[in-house]
C-alpha cells in the first residue's frame, strides 16, 4: 500500500550503479507502475490493491493529511504553493476523507446507539465544520503571509488532535462495535466515493500535490 519511504539521506543507486541525488527523504515505487522509477509518482493509487479493512484505509488517509500538516508547519509563503495546499485540504482531507467518515463511518457507528460513541462523533462533526471554516479563511488569505500562517497554524492545531482522537479512540472502538455487515457497507461506500464521487485519477493527482510540496519543504 503506497510507496516505500526512505529517510536519512541514504544513497539510492540505479541498476547501472548511478547514484541519484541524495535527499533527506524519498519515496520509492512499490507497485511497479511509476513512470519515474525507482521513485513513486502516485500511480499506486490507480492500481487495484489487496483488500484493505475500511478503517485501515482511513488511517492511511490520516497519514497523508499529517504529512500535509508537516508541510504547513514549514511556513508556506509562495502563493501558488499555498493554493496547492488548500486544494489538497479541500479535496483530499475534507471531500474524500471527511466525506467517508460523515456519510458512512459515523452513520454506521451511530446506529449502534452507544452513548459514548455518539458523543464523540458529535464532537468530531463539529471539528469538521470548524476545519472547513479555517480552510475558507486560508483561501481568503492566500498571498498575505502573516494571515495565511495564522490560519494554517489553527488548522494544524485542530487537525493534529482531531486525527489523534480518531486513531487512538474512535477507530479502535469501531473494530469492536461494528459488525462484519457494517464493515462491508463501509467498504462499498468508500469504494463509491473513491471511484465515482472523486475518481481514482483525481485522488492520484492530489497525492502528487502532496509529494511535490513534501519534496520542496521537507527535504
Amino acid at each position: 500500500i503506497g510507496p516505500l519511504w526512505v529517510k536519512g539521506g541514504i544513497p539510492i543507486e540505479s541498476v547501472e550503479g548511478e547514484t541519484y541525488e541524495i535527499r533527506n527523504r524519498v519515496t520509492l515505487c512499490r507497485c511497479g507502475k511509476s513512470k519515474n522509477k525507482p521513485f513513486c509518482d502516485g500511480s499506486h493509487y490507480l492500481v487495484k490493491e489487496n483488500k484493505l479493512n475500511p478503517i485501515d484505509s482511513l488511517r492511511i488517509e490520516h497519514g497523508h493529511i499529517k504529512q500535509m500538516l508537516q508541510v504547513l508547519k514549514k511556513s508556506v509563503k509562495i502563493p501558488e504553493d499555498q493554493k496547492m495546499a488548500i486544494t489538497f485540504l479541500k479535496e483530499y482531507a475534507d471531500k474524500l476523507h471527511h466525506g467517508k467518515e460523515e456519510d458512512f463511518l459515523f452513520k454506521e457507528m451511530s446506529q449502534n446507539k452507544l452513548a459514548d460513541e455518539i458523543k464523540q462523533i458529535d464532537i468530531l462533526l463539529e471539528e469538521h465544520k470548524v476545519a472547513r471554516e479555517i480552510i475558507k479563511n486560508m483561501s481568503e488569505s492566500v498571498g498575505i503571509e502573516n494571515e495565511f500562517k495564522k490560519y494554517s497554524d489553527k488548522y494544524i492545531t485542530l487537525l493534529d488532535q482531531h486525527i489523534d482522537k480518531e486513531n487512538n479512540s474512535l477507530f479502535s472502538n469501531s473494530r469492536q462495535t461494528l459488525s462484519e455487515n457494517q464493515l462491508g457497507k463501509l467498504e462499498v461506500g468508500f469504494k463509491e466515493v473513491e471511484e465515482n464521487k472523486m475518481g481514482k485519477e483525481k485522488i492520484g493527482e492530489l497525492l502528487k500535490i502532496l509529494k511535490s510540496l513534501m519534496n520542496k519543504y521537507l527535504n
